[in-house]
């Protein structure tokens, strides 16, 4: 919401005198990502999506194996199915790293020790997905 009035109603912002409350909503989200028991929030959103790639790479080897079959038809259709799929996690992973990081970076807030191994699996899953 604050990057979006920033740059397309930064008149309506300077007004109103918003930069200060957008500051500290944008700070407040960055934190809610940090926060949780016992790992933060964004650790556990990014191993829920390493654990639905996984799932997805297994299914990719099992679709390839069924060609032999002779049914290129539905061959055809899993494939489109398991491709578009494919995309869509790494549009949510991308997602998610984007807006961790940004929320991180242009705000200021410090980015946890803890959550650093997150951030590097979340590039991973985007390496394997695009490969």
């Amino acid at each position: 919401v604050g990057e979006f009035l920033r740059t397309y109603l930064p008149d309506r912002v300077s007004e109103a005198g918003l930069q200060d409350d957008l500051k500290a909503l944008r700070q407040k989200q960055a934190a809610r990502w940090d926060d949780g028991s016992p790992l933060p929030l964004f650790v556990q959103e990014m191993h829920k999506h390493r654990t639905s790639v996984q799932a997805w790479l297994a299914g990719l080897g099992a679709s390839g194996h069924a060609l032999g079959a002779g049914n290129v038809g539905k061959v055809m259709k899993d494939a489109h199915a398991m491709l578009l799929r494919g995309l869509m996690l790494a549009l949510k992973v991308r997602g998610l790293l984007e807006e961790y990081l940004v929320l991180h970076v242009r705000e200021g807030v410090p980015m946890p020790r803890k959550c650093l191994s997150a951030v590097t699996l979340g590039f991973q899953l985007l390496k394997v997905v695009a490969s």
